[in-house]
């Protein structure tokens, strides 16, 4: 992956959202001198795009010469992907028979333009309370919320655009969730729950936790910091362990999780927990 690149496709301004997601799925299988060679399949695998979408949009980066290609052929003669060479060095307004109404300076992981599968669960999208004039702060901000997140929910590595677009999880944060208390343990939760289950964007996720706060507010536990510290052994094996196996998810005033190093459950109570978690709840 070239940071460069992503970069730099983050900065053109397409004029709509489906050529933004596949040049922004190129410039993430780009080496450091530009060239990419995933195929269409693949390409439309990671965009939830139909092959013949790729295929129609691949022309209009062409055509805009944001992208040139070059047919490659293995020594049988056959088809492979083709090599995939993106224009760096253009900076500008992406012309694909569409005038954009103006050129987009907010960092894209804060308010996406890019396809869901299921909408936000607020409107309209909000960025995250930072100051206007302090892109550099915002941008550092960002970076630790998105680090975080991926942290939670396994995704390091993933190749996946669509992961790019945090809007979802800042909507929570805008509605005064508490990221480290509220959101993560919840993504911790389901991640290790959804093992094989494949989750394409931040939605699935935010929408875990929207459920996790409102099975709390209807339950009438306390979402406030108090210290887990003080919660008898007792409590932990007649009152806690009982309702996470009939719940199958961790409160998020209990703290860190059983799937982490620091959780406060009884150590012997650990193991329990981490298969009342991973088992779905009927």
């Amino acid at each position: 992956m070239s940071v460069q690149a992503i970069s730099w496709a983050i900065e053109i301004d397409c004029p709509n959202p489906t050529s933004k997601l596949v040049l922004m799925c190129l410039a993430n299988y780009c080496d450091k001198d530009g060239h990419a060679y995933p195929g269409q399949k693949k390409l439309a695998q990671d965009t939830g795009l139909s092959v013949s979408t790729i295929k129609r949009v691949l022309i209009a980066l062409e055509t805009a010469k944001l992208v040139t290609r070059k047919h490659r052929q293995r020594r049988n003669g056959s088809r492979t992907s083709d090599e995939y060479f993106l224009q760096i060095s253009k900076v500008s307004k992406c012309d694909l028979g569409t005038k954009s109404k103006g050129s987009s300076t907010h960092d894209p992981r804060a308010h996406s333009d890019l396809p869901h599968k299921a909408k936000a669960l607020f409107e309209p999208s909000v960025e995250p309370s930072v100051t206007d004039g302090d892109k550099s702060s915002k941008a550092i901000e960002l970076n630790l919320i998105e680090k975080k997140l991926r942290e939670a929910a396994n995704l390091t590595h993933s190749p996946n655009p669509m992961f790019l677009d945090l809007s979802p999880i800042l909507e929570l944060m805008k509605a005064g969730l508490d990221l480290d208390r509220e959101i993560i343990p919840v993504i911790k939760t389901v991640a290790a729950k959804s093992k094989n289950k494949k989750i394409s964007n931040w939605n699935y996720y935010a929408a875990a936790v929207k459920n996790n706060r409102a099975e709390q507010q209807s339950s009438g536990e306390v979402t406030q910091i108090f210290d887990v510290d003080a919660i008898t052994d007792s409590r932990w094996r007649n009152g806690i362990l009982p309702t996470i196996k009939k719940r199958g998810s961790w409160p998020t005033y209990l703290g860190p999780t059983p799937f982490e190093t620091n959780c406060k459950a009884p150590t012997d109570l650990i193991e329990q927990l981490k298969q009342a978690l991973s088992e779905d709840v009927a």
